[in-house]
């Protein structure tokens, strides 16, 4: 999905382009509509570090770590939200990035210890 596509694409197109990605293919459907909503636009530039304290739906773009690469339909963070680490691994942006902050709560916590 190249960026143009993704700037006008309705969100919720953006992340069934994505449905193979294993945490997001046990989500409600109710989920994921309030994920869409709820959501937070990210645009990253290339060439910084950042670390992804929230988790974030990567919709388009690269991104590399101590020689893994991820790009479209990787979920940073959520390892360091799940565990509340305070600064987890940063991420090196290679090509412009757009991603979706998704806004999830300890509801999501507790139901998924349980998963």
């Amino acid at each position: 999905m190249s960026s143009a596509s993704t700037v006008g694409c309705d969100a919720i197109e953006c992340i069934e382009g994505v449905l193979m990605n294993p945490w997001i293919a046990h989500l409600e459907n109710q989920d994921l509509k309030w994920i869409v909503d709820q959501g937070q636009g990210v645009y990253l530039d290339p060439g910084i570090e950042i670390h992804f304290p929230h988790p974030t739906l990567i919709l388009d773009g690269e991104l590399e770590c101590r020689g893994h690469v991820r790009g479209g339909g990787a979920l940073l963070g959520l390892s360091e939200w799940y565990l509340e680490i305070d600064q987890g691994s940063f991420w090196h942006v290679n090509t412009p990035v757009w991603g979706l902050e998704l806004p999830l709560t300890a509801k999501h916590k507790a139901a998924w210890s349980v998963a």
